[in-house]
């Protein structure tokens, strides 16, 4: 529960959010869950994939590390 709930509750019962909306928050202090959060609604709501890896294009003369 903690801040979060208290902080959620004070905002639907002020009528300044809707409930509907607090329950797309997602609050996280950990950078890999924000980031599969993310990348699922990423790839589910707007269809998004990894395309293939772009070839390397060495235009300036680059050599590659081993």
């Amino acid at each position: 529960m903690g801040i979060r709930y208290s902080a959620s509750v004070a905002l639907v019962k002020e009528k300044t959010i809707d409930q509907m909306d607090i329950d797309r928050l997602i609050v996280t202090d950990s950078a890999r869950e924000a980031v599969e959060a993310i990348t699922e609604v990423a790839k589910r709501r707007f269809g998004l994939t990894y395309g293939a890896r772009m070839k390397r294009r060495w235009i300036f003369g680059e050599k590659e590390v081993a």
